[in-house]
């Protein structure tokens, strides 16, 4: 029996360049791509659907405001960053582009 869930995982083809729009638009609107596509479908379904959407943007934008105005949260990062050999990499990689 299927699990009912809030959301829920969904694969669409797409073309390639109607994708490129939409992430450029994402990035416009400070949305990752996911975010972006659900916008735009709640707001195509009129009031109850852009409610949906905007319930959704307004959750991001929390979580988001939490984590970049958290004392603890900026501590638990440092030290997950200072032990990650893939952000040691990218550091190496950064100060090289910078010489």
């Amino acid at each position: 029996m299927a699990r009912l869930t809030a959301t829920v995982s969904l694969q669409v083809r797409l073309p390639e360049g109607l994708r490129r729009k939409l992430v450029q638009e994402a990035d416009q609107n400070a949305r990752s791509l996911n975010g972006e596509i659900v916008w735009r479908l709640g707001q195509s379904f009129g009031t109850v659907g852009a409610a949906l959407a905007e319930a959704g943007e307004k959750e991001r934008a929390r979580i988001l405001d939490e984590i970049v105005h958290s004392p603890e949260v900026h501590k638990k990062l440092v030290e997950q960053l200072a032990t990650s050999p893939v952000f040691k990499e990218w550091v190496g990689r950064k100060s090289k582009q910078t010489r």
